[in-house]
């Protein structure tokens, strides 16, 4: 870990209130940081309470660390606490920018690529569930695509032309919003903005994929032991992959590109792919949820 690095402690907990006992349980859950790019994972522990009859991880076809639980006996509430700690390296992105090919040259550095490298971007490149490319995507992404312009810095004017034409509203999506309907609308969450932007940017033959995560609060990082109870933000963003100088993210909900105050837990094609937590229930009865999200700069 350099000086530059920061390092993080985060600890995600959701609990569950049952109004009625529930017999069974099962559900899987995305929180474990991806260990790999700009970031290391350096203590992962997913907590229970009552503790699972079964729990194991692995990997799914997006390499995201997805954990299993199953709960057989009987119990009026669950908590689920996933406790990480994760280093998180600064990321020179102006020289990224200038060293990206413009466009038609990005098209033809995909045709390229060696067999694994492309099926690692394929399912990024096309439609998925919250995902159908259309031609008005295209259209508005377009408009940032100047020729000759490398295709990082065009990414980036197409962030900021949809910070500036978007309204965050939390209250006019849900999850399972497509990209389509949040256009129509042009306002949305941050899991809007992301799948917008991905649509714009598939429309025009360069792979995006959806990424979540958590921004830290600016005053976690202003002292070297400050800590935020509860100021943590789950949050969404997306990554495009440049051959030239690999995977990099923006949050068009922010108007900015990722540093070092940005965790990633998991990518996938959209939403759909990366839920942070699902769950079964068998006796299907009323309950209430709670997320909190306590940060720490370390």
């Amino acid at each position: 870990m350099s000086d530059t690095d920061k390092k993080y402690r985060v600890v995600h907990t959701t609990t569950y209130n049952f109004e009625n006992r529930v017999t069974y349980c099962q559900g899987e859950l995305r929180l474990i940081p991806q260990g790999a790019h700009t970031q290391k994972v350096t203590f992962s522990q997913t907590v229970f309470r009552p503790l699972p009859l079964k729990q194991w991880q692995q990997l799914d076809s997006f390499g995201n660390v997805v954990s299993y639980f199953e709960i057989t006996r009987p119990l009026m509430s669950l908590s689920i606490s996933a406790i990480n700690t994760v280093e998180v390296q600064s990321v020179k992105q102006q020289k990224r920018f200038k060293d990206s090919a413009p466009l038609d040259d990005l098209i033809k550095l995909y045709s390229g690529l060696s067999g694994g490298i492309f099926a690692e971007i394929a399912p990024y490149l096309g439609n998925s569930p919250l995902i159908v490319l259309r031609s008005e995507f295209s259209e508005y992404a377009q408009l940032s695509f100047s020729p000759g312009l490398p295709v990082l810095a065009a990414v980036k004017d197409l962030v900021h032309r949809l910070h500036h034409d978007f309204i965050y509203d939390n209250s006019a999506t849900h999850v399972g919003t497509n990209a389509w309907q949040a256009m129509q609308m042009r306002r949305g969450v941050c899991q809007d903005f992301a799948q917008v932007a991905i649509a714009c940017l598939r429309s025009v033959g360069i792979a995006a994929r959806y990424v979540t995560g958590y921004v830290v609060p600016p005053t976690a990082v202003l002292t070297e032991h400050h800590r935020d109870i509860g100021s943590g933000l789950s949050h969404a963003w997306f990554s495009v992959f440049e051959p030239k100088v690999g995977w990099v993210d923006f949050d068009p909900t922010n108007n900015c590109a990722m540093n070092d105050r940005y965790i990633t837990i998991s990518w996938g094609r959209d939403y759909s792919d990366v839920p942070p937590l699902s769950a079964s229930i068998a006796a299907a009865n009323p309950h209430s949820m709670q997320i909190s999200i306590d940060i720490e700069s370390l």
